[in-house]
């Protein structure tokens, strides 16, 4: 009741200078975990465990992404500071990949002469996995059910996701 009444006949500069001066003096308050907090970091390692061992978490770990990020960066940096080191990296990845799309594109881009054999192999590699993937999907439509379907037309959408032709996928 006593610092009731003193709180309320000091005046706001008053409480500003005294916070100021504690401020300065007091150290800096100690952070310790309580024992609620413990706790959940204890439980937190073993599920994080639980989750690497889980089913398809191995699959899904291992899983590539497309398009592949790698490959963007060293166009981007190809356009910017362009190296013969780097137009082989580009090249190999997309001869790896069988990206006769994205092969047009950088040699439009980048100025490169087109080697009309590899452009052809890779196109005919393309239509032949094309084909085998219209062909599961119109499979998965005549006897089987809708989410075979839907992993048919996933699968052609990655295809031209990995081989660069962005009007496809």
């Amino acid at each position: 009741l006593q610092r009731a009444r003193r709180r309320a006949h000091t005046t706001s500069a008053q409480l500003a200078a005294a916070h100021t001066a504690r401020a300065r003096t007091a150290p800096p308050p100690r952070h310790r975990a309580t024992t609620a907090q413990r706790a959940r970091l204890a439980r937190a390692a073993p599920m994080a465990e639980m989750a690497s061992e889980a089913p398809g978490a191995k699959e899904k770990a291992e899983e590539v992404h497309y398009p592949l990020m790698t490959l963007a960066q060293q166009v981007f940096r190809q356009g910017t500071e362009p190296t013969p080191e780097l137009e082989k990296e580009i090249r190999a990845t997309i001869e790896a990949n069988d990206m006769a799309p994205y092969y047009e594109h950088c040699c439009a881009k980048f100025g490169w002469p087109v080697d009309e054999a590899l452009l052809s192999a890779m196109r005919a590699k393309n239509e032949a996995e094309l084909k085998a993937l219209g062909e599961k999907k119109d499979d998965a439509e005549k006897n089987q059910g809708d989410m075979e379907v839907l992993d048919a037309l996933f699968d052609a959408a990655r295809f031209h996701a990995r081989v660069g032709a962005k009007d496809a996928a």
